[in-house]
């Protein structure tokens, strides 16, 4: 660990590594970042991109492909990017997919648990941002009542074979070290980080 004051303003800095240094070995630090990723998350592989919507962009091609289904799920709260096949938002010049891709369903119900299982063939994912449903207009019960519905929606994924995927790009590690998995207790097969 390093530390360093700034004369200026009297702030203490400190930092796990050494700052990069101009011809630093940035592949040791890559896969420093990469295994603490690992470990925090819980997950097994981790991806670099260039920003949250060009990460959610790669998790919803990923469920696409490996599932061979259409449909990505959404909640009505959340926002998920501008890029096209995460948004429900319409169709704007150049886009690949349609805004009929992307299923919106909303958070905190129980029709929402009954669409996913009924239409299971259909969905390669569901995209969730966990702190969403507390937004919504129809919130009630606080903090509590959204720890129950995202173990109600894991389940319900299961049973379905749909994968799960949170979108932390905005909340990141704020809520516990391991994020809203952490948090909830509610293990995702994908989550996004971001910023």
């Amino acid at each position: 660990m390093t530390t360093s004051t700034s004369p200026e303003s009297g702030f203490t800095e400190r930092t796990a590594t050494p700052p990069l240094t101009h011809g630093a070995d940035v592949a040791a630090v890559v896969a420093d970042v990469e295994a603490r990723l690992k470990s925090i998350a819980k997950m097994d592989e981790v991806r670099f991109h260039l920003s949250g919507a060009e990460a959610l962009v790669a998790a919803a091609r990923l469920a696409r492909v490996n599932t061979g289904r259409p449909l990505l799920a959404a909640f009505g709260n959340g926002s998920h990017g501008w890029a096209d096949g995460v948004s429900g938002m319409g169709v704007a010049l150049g886009e690949e997919r349609y805004a009929c891709d992307v299923l919106t369903l909303r958070e905190m119900s129980a029709a929402t648990l009954k669409v996913v299982h009924m239409r299971r063939e259909e969905i390669s994912a569901v995209l969730v941002n966990p702190l969403h449903g507390l937004l919504g207009a129809e919130h009630k019960g606080g903090p509590v009542a959204l720890r129950r519905w995202l173990h109600e929606l894991r389940a319900t994924c299961e049973r379905a074979a749909v994968p799960l995927i949170f979108d932390e790009c905005g909340t990141g590690f704020r809520l516990a070290r391991g994020g809203a998995q952490e948090y909830f207790g509610v293990r995702a097969d994908v989550v996004c980080y971001g910023k």
